[in-house]
């Protein structure tokens, strides 16, 4: 295995989203293919290719196989967006920080949910650890806390936060600072109730500069897709059906 087999592994979007699930712990490919549009052959190759960068490990167990997740391939991956630092520092001291602010990530869901419930969900810290991570949020302005994130060999196991805007059942408004990042990034969270349930807004705003932009856009992108759309949706079922 070769750091160039990783960096391509991560490359799909699929794929960031199977060591996504993966986090969740060990699981068949039935289970692991129950998200997705295509089928379990599919789904297998992309496990195939997990499994040959050492991302991904596999056992049998009677007649199925189960596939567990191995993070500490990723360490190359966080090794070269790490050298990117002191380059970073240095172009937004020449450049200013407006040249590598307002790089977004943007998803827009609709759930057929009152925006009661969605705001619940988003700010409840039993919710929050269901669907995101593990934390000590509260919602209230000026809150500082951290969330919890799966721990990788040589980094910070903590994203810290805090919040700077609240309005109840519209908006809701936090920093996200982790090993990665210069400075804190920008999480937001805009609500808005229609006949057909609530439209749930995330806008991720980075500050990395662009050498290091695509890899954290797509980490980024990949893991809030995993999230909105499969398990977010997976307590509004629990909590309210």
């Amino acid at each position: 295995m070769t750091s160039g087999d990783v960096f391509q592994a991560i490359a799909d979007p699929t794929r960031r989203t199977l060591l996504d699930l993966l986090r969740e712990g060990e699981q068949p490919v039935k289970q692991l293919a129950e998200p997705f549009n295509m089928s379990m052959p599919a789904i297998s190759q992309h496990l195939q290719i997990l499994c040959e960068a050492g991302l991904v490990v596999q056992r049998r167990a009677g007649r199925q196989r189960l596939y567990r997740l191995n993070v500490e391939p990723l360490q190359a991956v966080f090794s070269w967006l790490l050298s990117y630092k002191q380059l970073g520092l240095e172009a937004q001291q020449a450049l200013g920080e407006e040249e590598f602010m307002l790089r977004k990530v943007k998803k827009t869901v609709l759930f057929p949910y009152p925006v009661q419930q969605v705001w619940q969900v988003i700010t409840d810290r039993r919710s929050l650890s269901t669907w995101l991570l593990d934390n000590n949020f509260e919602p209230r302005l000026g809150h500082k806390f951290w969330l919890e994130k799966y721990s990788v060999p040589g980094f910070e196991e903590f994203i810290y936060c805090e919040v700077i805007e609240l309005d109840a059942l519209e908006r809701l408004t936090y920093t996200w600072q982790d090993s990665l990042m210069q400075s804190p990034t920008i999480v937001r969270w805009l609500l808005t109730s229609l006949k057909e349930g609530t439209q749930l807004c995330l806008e991720h705003s980075l500050t990395k500069p662009a050498s290091s932009y695509t890899m954290l856009n797509s980490l980024f992108n990949g893991g809030w897709d995993y999230k909105l759309r499969y398990k977010l949706p997976q307590v509004l079922v629990d909590t309210f059906n």
